[in-house]
């Protein structure tokens, strides 16, 4: 990585870049062959919190041929910038799985961003796909695990009071039955089932 770039990483995450350096990112990232490696200038920008550059961060959502440019857009924009509620219908869609998300990095980011919205809105269709995917059997062991944690999340649960995304957990062993109820019960009584 470009070191002049990776230094503005470190300066963005404390908020220390200028007006005029986030715009010199933000054209870099609008090259052809940029200077620097994209996922990098995209997270400059995030870190940067400069949300007038919301619509060119939006453009990397269908990032097919880098779906972990896509995936770090979806951070940016509901994670980093709390602008979720304007695309659930995106993070609904990275949850279903798109065919070019082959490393499911968009699946594993919609749902960490799913569970945290969830916490605070009402949203029966993610809350419906996470239950979806972590009772699945055929998912794989780490979307069913995401599915849980963000469920966890969800309705409530403290990061200390669920298992480490750090590792695999035994989906039967280290889960709280608790959770899966709560999360069924609030979707019925949002009268979906």
């Amino acid at each position: 990585m470009n070191e002049k770039y990776q230094a503005m990483l470190h300066r963005a995450e404390r908020g220390e870049l200028s007006e005029a350096e986030i715009d010199m990112v933000a054209q870099e990232l609008q090259k052809v062959k940029p200077e620097a490696n994209p996922y990098t200038l995209l997270h400059i920008l995030g870190e940067s919190g400069a949300k007038s550059y919301q619509g060119l961060v939006e453009q990397f959502l269908e990032s097919q041929a880098n779906p972990s440019l896509a995936a770090l857009a979806l951070q940016i924009l509901c994670t980093y910038w709390g602008e979720t509620s304007q695309y659930t219908g995106q993070v609904l869609q990275f949850l279903r799985g798109v065919p070019w998300d082959r490393t499911e990095d968009c699946r594993l980011m919609a749902a960490s961003v799913a569970g945290e919205h969830l916490r605070t809105h009402l949203e029966p269709d993610l809350l419906r796909e996470l239950l979806r995917i972590y009772e699945d059997a055929a998912e794989r062991q780490i979307l069913r695990e995401a599915a849980y944690l963000s469920l966890a999340r969800a309705i409530g649960r403290a990061y200390r009071a669920i298992p480490s995304a750090a590792h695999e957990f035994d989906l039967v062993a280290d889960i709280d039955p608790a959770v899966i109820q709560e999360a069924k019960t609030r979707l019925a009584g949002t009268g979906n089932r």
